[in-house]
C-alpha cells in the first residue's frame, strides 16, 4: 500500500501582500512630488525677481523672463498636485483591498498608477493582474466571470 502524499499547502491570498505595497508607493510618489518643490521655486524666483537674471557674460540684466517662470511654477504646482492626489488615492486604495471593498476604485486606481513609471506600472500591472482573478472577486463580493 502506497502512502498518500500529503496535500500541499493552500495558496496564499494574492491580495494580502498589495496594502503594503501600495503604502510604500504612496511615500515614493509623494517624496518625487516634494522634489518638484525646486523648479516651483525657481519659476516663483523668475517671476518675483526678473532683476536678478543677469547675462553671465556680460552683466547686463536679461529681459524679463517671459513664459518661462509660468511654465515652471504653473506644470511645478500641477505636477505636485497630481503626484499628492495620486499618493492619497494609493493609500486609500490599500486599505480598501485590505478591507475587501471598492473593487473599481481598487482598478481605477492601480491603471493611474501605472502611468508613475517604473514602480508603479509594475505595481498598477500587478494590481490589476491580481484583482481580475475570479478568487479576487469573490473576496471583494462580485460574481466570478
Amino acid at each position: 500500500m502506497r502512502p498518500v502524499p500529503p496535500a500541499p499547502p493552500s495558496a496564499p491570498d494574492p491580495l494580502r501582500h498589495l496594502p503594503r505595497l501600495h503604502f510604500a508607493l504612496a511615500v515614493v510618489v509623494a517624496l518625487a512630488s516634494a522634489a518638484l518643490a525646486l523648479p516651483v521655486a525657481a519659476g516663483w524666483q523668475a517671476l518675483a525677481h526678473p532683476e536678478r537674471v543677469v547675462d553671465p557674460a556680460g552683466g547686463a540684466p536679461l529681459p524679463t523672463p517671459s513664459a518661462s517662470g509660468w511654465i515652471f511654477l504653473v506644470g511645478g504646482a500641477l505636477a505636485i498636485a497630481l503626484g499628492l492626489a495620486l499618493a492619497l488615492a494609493l493609500v486609500a486604495s490599500g486599505r480598501a483591498i485590505a478591507a475587501r471593498r471598492s473593487h473599481g476604485f481598487c482598478l481605477a486606481t492601480s491603471f493611474a498608477a501605472s502611468f508613475f513609471f517604473p514602480l508603479g506600472t509594475l505595481l498598477g500591472f500587478h494590481t490589476i493582474d491580481a484583482l481580475c482573478r475570479p478568487g479576487a472577486r469573490a473576496a471583494f463580493g462580485l460574481r466570478p466571470r
